[in-house]
C-alpha cells in the first residue's frame, strides 16, 4: 500500500532493456514484512541479498516506526520474498559497509553513530553505551559476524 511505502520504502530491481527502464519490487518494506527503511544493500557470493535498515535515530521507536525497534541487519534468501533479521544495531546506530569474505563464512559490518541522540559527550547521559557497556561513551566500530558450521 502506498501509505506504508511512504514511511517504510522498498527495494527495487531496475532493468535496462536498451532504451527503456523497467522495475520489479524485490521486497516491500512494511509492518507485515517486519522491515523498514532499507538503506544499505549487499549480495553474498550465493546471491542472497543483505539489507541494513536506516531508520533515522530521531524517528526510531516512534510513530510509524514504533514496532521496528532499533535498525537491523536482514537477509533475503535468493528467490524468497521475506527477509529474516540477523542482527539488531545498538541504540541510535546504523549498520554500514557490509563486506563478505570469499567463502561467505564472515561478514564485516560497520556500526556507526551509536548513541547519536545523546545530548552531550560531556554530561555522560548517553542514549547508548555500545560497545563497552556500563556508563562508557558510545563509539563506532566494526563487528564480524560468522556463520556456524
Amino acid at each position: 500500500n502506498l501509505e506504508e511505502q511512504r514511511y517504510h520504502g522498498s527495494v527495487l530491481k531496475i532493468s535496462d532493456s536498451g532504451n527503456q527502464f523497467s522495475w520489479d519490487t524485490v521486497i516491500e518494506a512494511s509492518i507485515d514484512n517486519e522491515i523498514s527503511c532499507p538503506a544499505r544493500l549487499a549480495f553474498d557470493h550465493t546471491g542472497n541479498l543483505w539489507i541494513a535498515t536506516g531508520i533515522p535515530a530521531s524517528l526510531a521507536n516512534q510513530g510509524a516506526y514504533t514496532s521496528f525497534g532499533n535498525n537491523g541487519l536482514f537477509v533475503l534468501p535468493k528467490g524468497q520474498k521475506r527477509a529474516k533479521q540477523i542482527a539488531s544495531a545498538p541504540t541510535d546506530a546504523k549498520f554500514s559497509g557490509m563486506s563478505f569474505t570469499a567463502d561467505d563464512k564472515f561478514l564485516f559490518l560497520g556500526v556507526q553513530q551509536p548513541g547519536s541522540r545523546s545530548s552531550s559527550i560531556y554530561d555522560f547521559d548517553f542514549t547508548s553505551h555500545w560497545p563497552a557497556g556500563g556508563k562508557s561513551k558510545p563509539m563506532s566500530g566494526v563487528v564480524i559476524i560468522g556463520r556456524g558450521g
